[in-house]
């Protein structure tokens, strides 16, 4: 059996199911149930633990034998339900409704843009945290979720049970190593785990802001940036500087590795605005202290699978997508003749298309020297499934 909560469902909706397969057959061995979101969101804890235990012991009288199983979504409404009194920062765009990865960087980009057309400088920081979801430590977060958010007594101890007994081999040709207790880290393909993860992370957003430096945070990825006149270039290096200081100050103390060769910064500009100059009369690029590692201006970065240069002509980006679908076109080629039209529409969608499509939002108003290229991927996928010989 297996039952999937909807909108307005509640678990006593469950029960004529149970009759019903109690009358239809033998009994089953095995009862899943996934508890929707949706429903739960209107319980608090109380209620629904008494939920819980009224449809388990309804479960174990129909069916003695049955062996009932919860998904781990049982802690993802402990979350949205007993935890959603409390102050919780979920500007994360990994858990909010129709946003993604283009939304974060939409967002971002169009702040720069409005930024830099007002003839001001901005500086772009790109934090890496090095295995972010495997050095979530446990006991770190269990006491997180009981004095910042309000979690105790059984919605705790689910979380903690959750957490918690887990351990981690390997198998090479049929050898397997000893088991490994793992003491830190959520399950990243999990329902709870990103949310765990964002719960863990969120005082880093107070840490940034705290500086007055604007940051956008999507799961593992952070994006912080600060707007400055031209002549306050120097003082805006400070302030950063002073905010780099604090980040990998509260890294170490929770127990995340902060990659400092891996974090990337930038001055955005235009190539209609000159670079700004120090008190100095210099116009050398800023550079920042991560712990020991030194972070010099890069004039292109990679930000959530999107190539970004400093002076937001998205040239970069551009070119690699024209260069991974045209070796992907001359894959197809090779093997055309093999498909008929519809499985040759299909794997061009599959490879060139998706690539085009990646984040497509910020190529908006990009010169047409650029949009050709990309016109060009689009004419010869489409020459490719029609047949059409080259003109």
């Amino acid at each position: 059996m297996r039952w999937n909560g909807k909108g307005g469902a509640h678990l006593s909706d469950a029960n004529p199911l149970l009759s019903d397969l109690a009358m239809s057959g033998p009994p089953p061995g095995l009862i899943i149930v996934h508890l929707g979101t949706n429903d739960l969101v209107q319980l608090d804890a109380f209620c629904l633990r008494q939920s819980v235990r009224i449809f388990m012991s309804e479960c174990s009288v129909q069916f003695p034998r049955a062996h009932l199983v919860w998904s781990d979504i049982l802690p993802r409404a402990c979350y949205f339900g007993a935890l959603s009194q409390s102050k919780l920062e979920m500007k994360r765009r990994s858990i909010n409704k129709y946003h993604g990865t283009e939304s974060a960087l939409l967002r971002v980009h169009n702040d720069i843009l409005c930024t830099v057309d007002d003839k001001r400088g901005v500086f772009l920081v790109l934090l890496d945290l090095s295995a972010a979801f495997d050095t979530i430590d446990h006991h770190i977060l269990l006491q997180r979720l009981e004095t910042r958010y309000g979690a105790n007594g059984t919605v705790l101890e689910w979380f903690s049970s959750y957490l918690k007994d887990r351990s981690q081999s390997k198998s090479i040709h049929g050898t397997n190593s000893y088991d490994v207790i793992c003491n830190s880290g959520v399950p990243q393909g999990s329902v709870v785990g990103p949310l765990l993860f964002a719960l863990f992370t969120a005082p880093l957003k107070y840490v940034i802001t705290s500086h007055d430096i604007h940051v956008a945070v999507y799961a593992d990825d952070t994006q912080l940036y600060i707007d400055f006149n031209p002549t306050e270039r120097e003082g805006a290096v400070r302030r950063l500087q002073e905010c780099m200081n604090d980040v990998y100050s509260w890294s170490a103390s929770d127990k995340l590795g902060l990659n400092g060769r891996k974090t990337e910064l930038q001055h955005m500009t235009t190539r209609f605005n000159s670079q700004p100059q120090s008190s100095h009369g210099t116009t050398d690029p800023p550079s920042l202290k991560v712990g020991q590692q030194i972070i010099h201006h890069n004039e292109s970065a990679r930000s959530l699978g999107i190539i970004v240069d400093y002076k937001l002509r998205m040239s970069d980006h551009v070119n690699r997508i024209c260069r991974s679908s045209f070796a992907a076109l001359c894959g197809i080629g090779r093997i055309r003749q093999h498909l008929d039209d519809d499985w040759t529409a299909k794997v061009v969608h599959a490879f060139v298309t998706s690539r085009l499509d990646l984040c497509n939002s910020l190529l908006y108003g990009l010169p047409e020297s650029e949009t050709h290229k990309l016109q060009r991927v689009q004419n010869s996928a489409a020459m490719l499934v029609a047949r059409t010989p080259r003109c």
